[in-house]
């Protein structure tokens, strides 16, 4: 080996090595939380999303979930529906995938032979594609795109208002899902599993714009949603591909708190709802004594009532007062 040939081999050996550092620090740092019966659950470190890979290889497709921890139980009376309306909203488009330059999201899918679709439910909401597992980051990049760059404007949210609307209508005219509503709404009477996923109607109809992007910049963040990648691909590219979730993408939501609101307030209604029974129990005896008293002094008073002659009791209130004049002659003056 001449010394040439050396001096060639350190320069493609120090470029190998700055190569492998680049990919290193391109590819976003993992904690691996656990491995079950296929499924590996990892953290990316960098922004907090929870990713669930489960590679299968008996079709070329990959499906693709992102589930956020946001659901019609974190909403309240006066923008009940949001959550729902939201997701609706989520279709209309970023500054990359839109109408106006032709790279609408669903035109985009659809183009790939995909299958996608969302769907809210109390707890969570999701949205999902199946597609050729070779636009794997097709599905990383729309997702991770929609997650922060969703384009959340008031003509969009009218548009959307009278689709939702009318899913409602279609609802009123199904016995099966009345019926479900009903049941839901008597159950939980305090908790917000009482309102219907779909919302009230008047909140539906009347819910503001600011409402909604106050919403979506509250719970679609990393730290908040779940990434599902199922079928052909390699872990190794699937997390790479997880990058374009961006770095530091925290959102000012602690995981968790919600709930934990939720349940706090639920302890407290019910230790309310506690204080109420025992006191309308204590209010329930005292009208039992006091019917019971009154009961009792009825029936002396028709004892003593029974030992008194009729025609005694005649003459006392009828013929002596009129034999009188009204008066007592024993009490009159001379």
């Amino acid at each position: 080996m001449t010394p040439s040939d050396t001096e060639e081999d350190r320069c493609d050996s120090r470029a190998d090595s700055r190569a492998d550092s680049r990919e290193r620090r391109d590819r976003p740092l993992f904690k691996k939380e656990t491995a079950y019966e296929g499924i590996t659950e990892y953290r990316l470190e960098q922004n907090g999303l929870k990713v669930l890979l489960v590679p299968q290889r008996a079709a070329p497709v990959v499906a693709l979930m992102v589930v956020y921890r946001v659901g019609s139980r974190n909403e309240a009376v006066g923008h009940t529906g949001a959550t729902h309306l939201l997701e609706h909203m989520l279709f209309k488009g970023t500054p990359t995938y839109n109408k106006k330059s032709g790279t609408q999201i669903a035109a985009v899918l659809q183009k790939h032979g995909a299958v996608f679709n969302a769907d809210t439910w109390f707890d969570r909401t999701r949205y999902y594609e199946m597609l050729p597992s070779d636009k794997l980051e097709l599905a990383m990049h729309l997702e991770a795109d929609r997650m922060r760059n969703s384009f959340i404007a008031d003509e969009d949210r009218q548009l959307e208002m009278t689709v939702v609307r009318n899913e409602l209508e279609r609802g009123e005219n199904d016995p099966g899902r009345i019926l479900d509503e009903r049941v839901w709404a008597m159950a939980f009477r305090e908790h917000p599993y009482h309102h219907p996923t779909i919302g009230w109607r008047s909140d539906v109809e009347g819910i503001p714009t600011s409402q909604l992007k106050a919403f979506y910049d509250t719970y679609y963040h990393p730290n908040n949603a779940t990434l599902i990648v199922v079928g052909d691909f390699e872990e190794e590219e699937a997390l790479r591909l997880t990058a374009w979730f961006g770095p530091n993408n925290h959102s000012a939501l602690k995981p968790g708190i919600p709930g934990e609101a939720i349940v706090a307030r639920v302890a407290a209604q019910a230790e309310e709802n506690r204080r109420l029974a025992a006191r309308n129990e204590a209010l329930a005896a005292d009208v039992a004594d006091l019917k019971q008293g009154r009961e009792a002094a009825e029936e002396r008073a028709r004892a003593e009532l029974g030992m008194v002659r009729p025609a005694e009791v005649f003459y006392q209130v009828i013929e002596k007062p009129a034999a009188t004049g009204g008066k007592d002659s024993e009490n009159n003056s001379p």
